[in-house]
């Protein structure tokens, strides 16, 4: 997650979006795990990807689903 994280940093917005979309389908299949905090933050990056790429209707999806799971963990009331 954190390699995605970094190259959105460094612009390279198609390489990050891979590194995210594959921490997110990971922590999917492990979501009654620890990993689904790590899947929220995950999901959050790949929304930001989304908007740099200008692709707001998938960044909205990814926030929804983002907001949800963290609601879910009690991260956010």
């Amino acid at each position: 997650m954190h390699l995605g994280a970094l190259e959105l940093l460094l612009d390279n917005v198609d390489e990050g979006r891979a590194y995210l979309e594959e921490c997110v389908s990971i922590g999917r299949g492990h979501l009654q795990s620890q990993a689904s905090s790590l899947l929220t933050e995950a999901l959050y990056c790949l929304c930001l990807a989304a908007i740099m790429r200008g692709d707001v209707a998938y960044a909205l999806r990814l926030s929804d689903e983002s907001i949800r799971l963290a609601k879910e963990e009690g991260i956010v009331p």
